[in-house]
């Protein structure tokens, strides 16, 4: 999901959540767009391999991962964004395979099958979450794809714990919450995302009754997070390709 392109903390507010003060400021310029014809989920590949679904007890709650090419070695765990999951890098996992690399994908808490507790969602609790999982998985150092809120958290796993990091590619994040879009709240490919989105969490998640207060957690984090630094940025010593798309949720 291209932070650029979230929906606005006011929109957020009004039509979803009914209670989050909206931001004063946003920082990007938007250029409305025709709507898609279908939830842009709809344009994903499907994935030709095969990995048994499985679940690690991750800091109280219960983290869904899969792994491809197990025993390839050079671990690339693949990190989804907001209301997301794993199964949506299903077009690049083949690839990433072939290539020699063992293939994590993980559903981070509340999202996907994964579950979650009473505690407000963070990138700093969901960075710690990818940390408990690598121990869970016996991986020291791993490379990170992170799309969005899964490039926040390789930016959050690099300036907490970079020894456990090699590289991380991070598209469509944004490092404060002025990175979001001014026409999200009115966004056609946006809100069609976040419909298929409510859709597979009630086919996916272990407490689907929970979507509102999954949501209304999520709409707080992109709220107020991240708020990283220019000098925390530029401390960051892991290497970084940082990538936006134009046409991206």
């Amino acid at each position: 999901m291209n932070r650029r392109t979230l929906l606005s903390t006011a929109a957020l507010s009004g039509a979803l959540l009914g209670g989050i003060a909206p931001m004063a400021v946003f920082a990007q310029d938007a250029t409305p767009e025709a709507a898609p014809p279908a939830p842009p989920q709809d344009l994903l590949k499907p994935n030709t391999l095969e990995a048994e679904g499985q679940t690690a007890d991750i800091n109280g709650v219960s983290i869904y991962y899969k792994v491809y090419g197990e025993g390839n070695g050079n671990p690339i765990l693949l990190l989804h964004g907001g209301l997301s999951n794993g199964d949506h890098f299903s077009a690049i996992i083949p690839a990433l395979v072939e290539a020699g690399h063992e293939v994590i994908t993980m559903d981070s808490r509340g999202h996907g099958h994964s579950s979650f507790d009473d505690a407000q969602i963070s990138y700093e609790q969901m960075a710690w979450d990818v940390l408990g999982l690598m121990d869970h998985l016996k991986i020291d150092k791993a490379d990170i794809v992170g799309w969005s809120d899964g490039g926040i958290i390789g930016l959050e796993i690099a300036l907490t714990e970079p020894e456990r990091l090699n590289k991380v590619v991070a598209y469509g994040a944004n490092y404060d919450p002025t990175g979001v879009r001014l026409d999200v709240g009115t966004n056609d490919y946006f809100n069609a995302y976040i419909e298929r989105a409510s859709e597979e969490y009630q086919q996916n998640s272990p407490a689907a009754e929970k979507w509102d207060a999954f949501l209304n957690s999520i709409g707080t984090m992109w709220a107020t997070q991240p708020n990283y630094t220019d000098e925390q940025l530029t401390s960051i010593t892991t290497p970084f390709l940082i990538l936006d798309g134009a046409k991206e949720e």
